[in-house]
């Protein structure tokens, strides 16, 4: 229990990019786990609509879902272990190139399933707009 009041002083302290790429990826994680895409097809016992569904954690979206998950636990080992001060302070190309695979992996399976008699489902877009959040803040100077 200590140790979680102790991540969340540590994180008050954070600045507010490092606050925003973090919630980024948890919001990520969130639209993962939502369909991201359906496909309509009739189920003939009882002649209803059945739907489909895929979600991120399959295919081209598991990287990205790798990346979310990589991006907070690099955050939590970090402070975790004060030996790691050093690196702490040079993860900003990490932290860039993971934004990076949470942008790319919703836009890539977008593509991927673009020709498919397919509806785009709500954690396509969740996930795309927090791998596009996070880019946006990654990318920007301290």
């Amino acid at each position: 229990m200590k140790q979680i009041q102790d991540l969340k002083q540590q994180l008050l302290k954070e600045t507010k990019r490092r606050k925003i790429i973090l919630l980024s990826s948890v919001i990520f994680l969130i639209g993962s786990i939502l369909p991201w895409y359906m496909i309509p097809y009739p189920y003939f016992t009882g002649g209803m609509l059945k739907n489909v569904t895929q979600n991120g954690w399959h295919g081209i979206g598991f990287i990205g879902v790798l990346a979310a998950i990589f991006m907070m636990s690099m955050w939590i080992i970090l402070q975790q272990k004060p030996s790691l001060k050093e690196l702490k302070n040079n993860n900003i190309l990490l932290e860039k190139i993971l934004a990076s695979a949470m942008l790319a992996s919703p836009i890539i399976y977008l593509q991927q399933i673009h020709f498919t008699f397919s509806i785009t489902g709500i954690g396509l877009w969740l996930s795309m707009l927090a791998g596009g959040i996070s880019v946006y803040f990654a990318f920007q100077n301290k």
